[in-house]
């Protein structure tokens, strides 16, 4: 093996190191991108996720519970014709209720987890 003069040797030294941390600057911007995009990827779910819930579960719930609801008058005369049918009315509504609120309470709880992911709104 030829005799490198040291003014190539050390010009050669710096290259390898210049490839060296160039190369490993390429890794950090790599495993960054990579770590932004699972991020993303994670927020998307997140996102994609409460939007389910929200047209599968807590809508079709909230439409039943506007749909069951009566005006005032309403409820005063099943009251005063048949209590027994007001009662199982009465029931069946807070039980709506309760669904709804507990999916409001669900819903809530996925929003906040989805912030406090770090998503954007």
């Amino acid at each position: 093996m030829p005799q490198l003069s040291p003014s190539l040797r050390r010009r050669l030294i710096l290259l390898a190191v210049l490839a060296a941390v160039a190369g490993g600057a390429a890794l950090v911007l790599k495993l960054r991108h990579e770590a932004r995009q699972r991020h993303s990827n994670a927020c998307r779910e997140q996102r994609s996720a409460i939007g389910r819930f929200r047209t599968d579960t807590f809508n079709p719930q909230l439409a039943v519970m506007r749909q069951m609801r009566l005006n005032p008058d309403q409820r005063a005369t099943l009251r005063r014709v048949d209590p027994d049918a007001y009662a199982r009315y009465a029931q069946a509504y807070g039980d709506q209720v309760e669904k709804v609120a507990v999916a409001a309470d669900r819903l809530g709880e996925m929003v906040d987890a989805y912030r406090a992911g770090d998503c954007p709104l």
